[in-house]
């Protein structure tokens, strides 16, 4: 089934004293993100508005510290490890003291200025990239997040550059796609008992423990989940998507096997979705489908320098045949500084056979994306690169 990229291109848009822990330090071979709240005022104990903050900051970001100190704020963030992204809020008095000297840690994404003076701070958070704005209202704090969050999960994606030099292709595809490819086939050939779910369940009941949202998707998962549905689970954003991303990302082995149900399930349906919307009797038209997310520097410099190469991807791959929603990933406003925004532009022809995929509109929580789901370790070719002068 198709996913050669042949007649690829892709475009570059170019813009311009801790209180109290939730969620336990296992959960970081979870999570994308660490929510920080740097506040003198906090007193979860004692203050209902405290109380009342921390519950809805829960529901976004289900592990969360709090501090009273900038130092020992500092002291914390200095030890994460860089690949867990970091959200701080902070009041504007701290604000003014903390974010020079952390604006520029890997593992900071994003700073949210939370104070009653909206007016006294606006100025001086505008020489800071990474600084989303100041907010007197937690919910819009909470929405905020939950737009980051969303960006981050499309551009959480693993990829690998593979040199179109021969010997070094046969090297890398011998060290890593082969790596991935025999894990999915594994996982394909397990017959899957009603344990596995079970096991499934309690895993991640212990682990969003005290995110009352994700507990109540856990039940709703239990209740209603059928192999048919798998897809509409995918799309509907809950811990699933994000936590299969992560473990595919990482290569997390026991988080996979957890997951492993669902990646046969997914696959299995993409593959039947695929044999019946372009069925080998029938010669298909070629078509294209794009998609839009953020690169590290570090990614892009590889993609440069590997034209003419291939670009793998452990992960199922989200695509449109929307370019406009594409585009907008690619443009978010919420882009850091130290990434740069990608449009793949991806021709697709439904004749040649390898990793498979369809069109999931009818099968989607959201219908009006027109979007492509490929299974996992699509490979494509790297044809051109070009710049485009879209904020």
């Amino acid at each position: 089934m198709a996913t050669s990229l042949e007649h690829s291109q892709i475009i570059l848009p170019i813009s311009s004293k801790t209180i109290q822990t939730f969620g336990t330090i296992n959960q970081y071979k979870i999570p994308t993100f660490l929510l920080i709240w740097l506040d003198q005022s906090i007193d979860e104990v004692h203050n209902n508005d405290s109380r009342h903050t921390l519950k809805q900051l829960r529901q976004v970001i289900h592990v969360v510290h709090t501090f009273t100190n900038v130092k020992q704020c500092v002291d914390f963030l200095n030890n994460i490890k860089e690949e867990i992204k970091i959200i701080l809020i902070s009041s504007g008095a701290f604000g003014q003291i903390i974010v020079e000297n952390i604006h520029n840690m890997t593992q900071v994404n994003a700073i949210c200025i939370y104070c009653a003076n909206k007016n006294k701070h606006e100025k001086w958070v505008q020489k800071w990239t990474k600084v989303k704005g100041v907010f007197t209202n937690i919910l819009h704090i909470c929405e905020v997040i939950k737009q980051i969050v969303k960006q981050n999960d499309q551009n959480f994606i693993s990829m690998r550059f593979i040199s179109a030099n021969e010997e070094i292709l046969k090297q890398k595809l011998d060290q890593s796609f082969m790596f991935t490819q025999i894990l999915k086939e594994i996982l394909l050939t397990i017959d899957y008992k009603p344990i596995h779910f079970e096991e499934f369940l309690k895993y991640f009941r212990e682990e969003f423990v005290n995110n009352s949202i994700e507990l109540a998707n856990l039940d709703k998962l239990e209740r209603e989940y059928r192999r048919e549905e798998c897809i509409k689970w995918y799309t509907f954003h809950s811990f699933l998507y994000s936590m299969l991303n992560h473990a595919l990302r990482f290569m997390e082995i026991n988080l996979i096997l957890k997951m492993g149900f669902y990646i046969r399930d997914l696959h299995k349906h993409i593959e039947q979705l695929h044999s019946e919307q372009f069925p080998k009797k029938n010669i298909s038209m070629k078509f294209t489908v794009y998609r839009g997310q953020l690169l590290s520097q570090t990614d892009f410099h590889q993609l440069k320098e590997n034209i003419g190469g291939l670009i793998s991807f452990n992960n199922f791959l989200s695509t449109s045949k929307d370019r406009q929603i594409s585009l907008d990933f690619a443009c978010s406003i919420a882009k850091p500084s130290d990434m740069v925004g990608i449009l793949f532009i991806i021709e697709i022809d439904p004749s040649i056979r390898s990793t498979p995929f369809a069109n999931i509109q009818h099968c989607s929580h959201y219908h009006n994306e027109e979007e492509v789901l490929f299974s996992m370790n699509s490979v494509f070719r790297i044809n051109k690169i070009r710049c485009s002068n879209i904020d």
